[in-house]
């Protein structure tokens, strides 16, 4: 007995290291295991409000959700014809509140706009949310923000790589179509991305 505790008295830091690499190795064998157990739906491209699902739009990825498995919709889920209730960017995991099996009714306007190909972003895509600004005429008026966080539904790749002016739709309730066809006839149109 007494020679038990001389021997763990003079190697107690090779136990201990042996004991924390035993744990460690454990742990790692543990994690190895743990991997992606189910599947679930994300956006191969950005999908537009009121959109109806195809198969190109979407594609099956392995994933482990744990806790958050109820929030979106399983790789075995039938979500093709569904029509999305709000944008889907390219790379979002697709929640149940994003699809529906009715269409639904949207009481947005698409409302096109040609803008200077200098007053929009050179990498704006489709369902970026973006504030609509005037530039006026008049040199006595200062800009002003025309509308905030509103969803672009087509843009003019076209028109785009000429120069010039870019055709863009937007979906703007009747007020904000109202405000930005004003706006149009005032001034120059300028839009910035909404950084959320």
């Amino acid at each position: 007995m007494e020679e038990l505790q001389k021997f763990m008295q003079r190697n107690s830091r090779r136990i201990s290291a042996l004991l924390i690499l035993f744990a460690a190795f454990i742990t790692i064998s543990m994690l190895m295991g743990s991997g992606p157990t189910g599947s679930a739906w994300i956006a191969s491209r950005t999908i537009a409000t009121g959109s109806k699902i195809s198969v190109a739009d979407i594609s099956r990825v392995k994933v482990n959700l744990t806790t958050d498995s109820s929030h979106y919709l399983q790789g075995g889920d039938s979500i093709i014809g569904e029509y999305t209730t709000s944008p889907i960017f390219t790379g979002d995991l697709i929640s149940v509140n994003q699809v529906s099996r009715i269409p639904i009714n949207l009481t947005l306007q698409y409302l096109p706009v040609g803008i200077a190909v200098n007053d929009l972003p050179s990498d704006l895509q489709l369902s970026d949310l973006v504030d609509i600004y005037v530039i006026p005429k008049d040199q006595g008026s200062l800009p002003t923000l025309i509308v905030h966080r509103i969803s672009v539904q087509s843009i003019d790749i076209k028109s785009r790589s000429l120069g010039g002016t870019v055709a863009i739709s937007l979906a703007a309730n009747s007020a904000q179509a109202t405000l930005i066809v004003d706006a149009e006839s005032q001034g120059r149109l300028v839009v910035a991305r909404d950084p959320f």
